[in-house]
């Protein structure tokens, strides 16, 4: 973890600087305990350096809202105005929203002003200039220019930014000269403290992000199973983010293929599935694919096409998406896929912490999935991809004991292909192969995902059927004769065709130990009672 632990510190570093400054200019020099506590070097999973990133510092939770409310405010005394608002929008295409008021309410975007006074609006923040609404000294309305100043690298939409909206009494009559000027002071006040409240709203919010890192940091060191680690990791990129979903995506460089491995419960409908392949096509892909994390503030275009994630299920993307790929190095093994329902709510100034996020997700994901990969080989039959022996063995022991404590059935199907030898000595080792393998095939078509497939040596295979009654066992047994029947084996120039014999067996909940033993063996008799009695059939154990 001392890669976790050098890009959390230059993190904290950078954290530490703002929170410094602005302490600073507030209460004095910064204390030497902090300055210790914040040291690059100092340990993540320390317990004196997680106390201080998780600490809350109320001092920097400024309510932005009520400071442009209170400068309204006194704009509005000032200028003997019924009131003060200011109002913002994205773009010169995007509508105004208020944001403050000096009265405390914001307007209805819908049922504000007059169309002049909104045509005004525009102007004054398009261009940049004071407009009135009348020519005369006794003007009723008076929009100027606002917005904050530059913080960081960005830099606002110059024809779109704020708006300061002021509607005037009659009684104070001012020269257009001097109200100008004095309007004009004022909405650059009001720039400056709009400017000072986003930048707190930055620092608070680069904060919580932190806390989320430290603790994703001590969760991923504190965890070795590989579900429990991606379900976490997966609800803490919606606090390192501030969205409102996501859903976590395995990506196989070498197949160019991927497919969903998680999804959290807040995600929208309709949700991706477990397991739904992500297409070489989609947005998710394309992030894989290039390394290189994609942002959409209005992401509606990826709805129509179904772009995030592809296939032939659509699924939902709210209105912001992102799409953080998972890399090691310069290999890409994921990507997180974060949403929210509010337009704009993800923003490209946001990624350096989610990036941040992503690589540490990546580290402890990428050990997760090959430990996972490991042990799904050692326990997976290598010819027809069916689990082995050990791990039907495992699976049986664990649904005896569910079956006695949740009540009902557990279910046990054997089979055996007929006349195997025949193929084998007809057609030589390499089509019995081909044979197994599409037997294997049918059987997975055939069963739910809850039940296990095994090969259990040579042509015997068998399907364990948790919480399945003794009829439907019976039931699906048939539909797996009729699917082997029914296959055919393509096999130099010709088709390959074989039938197999169906042994079933039940367990009830509730049952002896001696029955739980015997729950294979009488399958097992079932099975060569179904070869006797003429193969390609179903003998039921009495």
């Amino acid at each position: 973890m001392w890669i976790v632990a050098a890009l959390l510190a230059g993190f904290v570093g950078g954290i530490a600087i703002a929170r410094w400054a602005t302490r600073r200019a507030r209460t004095g020099p910064a204390e030497s305990a902090e300055r210790e506590i914040l040291a690059p070097r100092q340990s993540i999973a320390s317990p004196r350096f997680t106390s201080a990133i998780t600490r809350v510092d109320d001092d920097l939770a400024v309510d932005g809202d009520e400071i442009l409310a209170g400068q309204l405010s006194l704009i509005a005394r000032d200028l003997d105005a019924e009131s003060a608002q200011l109002w913002q929008r994205a773009s010169s295409a995007a509508p105004f929203e208020c944001i403050a008021s000096s009265g405390g309410m914001r307007a209805d975007p819908a049922t504000w002003g007059t169309a002049q006074q909104r045509a005004l609006a525009s102007w004054a923040a398009t261009e940049d200039i004071v407009t009135f609404d009348s020519a005369s000294d006794a003007p009723t309305f008076v929009a100027a220019p606002a917005r904050p100043a530059v913080v960081g690298d960005e830099a606002d939409d110059a024809s779109g930014g704020g708006v300061l909206v002021l509607a005037l009494r009659a009684t104070g009559r001012r020269s257009h000269a001097d109200l100008k000027a004095i309007v004009a002071s004022h909405a650059a006040q009001l720039s400056a403290v709009w400017a000072l409240g986003e930048h707190d709203d930055d620092l608070t919010r680069q904060n919580r992000q932190l806390r989320a890192l430290v603790r994703t940091a001590l969760e991923v060191q504190a965890t070795g199973d590989r579900a429990v680690l991606e379900g976490s990791l997966t609800e803490r990129a919606l606090e390192v983010t501030g969205a409102g979903f996501a859903a976590l995506v395995e990506w196989d460089r070498e197949t160019n293929s991927g497919f969903v491995r998680r999804v959290t419960r807040s995600y929208p409908m309709p949700q991706p599935e477990i397991g739904a392949p992500v297409t070489v096509d989609s947005i998710a892909a394309a992030a894989c694919i290039g390394g290189t994390p994609q942002v959409w503030e209005d992401a509606s275009s990826l709805v129509a096409g179904n772009r995030l994630f592809g296939g032939s299920r659509a699924a939902a993307c709210g209105a912001s998406v992102a799409v953080l790929p998972l890399r090691r190095g310069a290999l890409t093994i994921g990507a997180l896929v974060v949403g929210s329902e509010t337009p704009g709510a993800l923003a490209p100034r946001d990624l350096r912490t989610a990036r941040m996020f992503a690589q540490l997700a990546a580290a402890s994901l990428e050990a997760a999935w090959e430990l996972e990969e490991a042990n799904v080989q050692s326990q997976t039959d290598a010819l027809t991809g069916l689990w082995n022996r050990r791990r039907f063995n495992d699976t049986l022991a664990r649904v005896l004991i569910e079956t006695d404590r949740f009540g009902g059935h557990c279910g046990l199907i054997m089979t055996d292909l007929d006349h195997f030898k025949a193929v084998n000595d007809t057609h030589g080792h390499e089509a019995g192969d081909a044979v197994l393998k599409a037997v294997a095939a049918a059987l997975l078509e055939t069963v739910r995902t809850t039940d296990l497939c095994a090969r259990i040596g040579g042509e015997e295979m068998c399907v364990l059927l948790p919480q399945t009654s003794p009829v439907g066992t019976q039931e699906l047994a048939e539909r797996l004769r009729a699917a082997v029947e029914r296959a055919v084996v393509p096999w130099k120039g010709k088709a390959l065709r074989v039938t197999a014999s169906f042994g079933v067996s039940s367990y009830a909940a509730g049952g002896t130990d001696a029955q739980k033993r015997l729950l294979f063996e009488r399958a097992d008799a079932a099975l060569y009672a179904a070869k006797r009695n003429g193969r390609n059939r179903i003998e039921v154990a009495g």
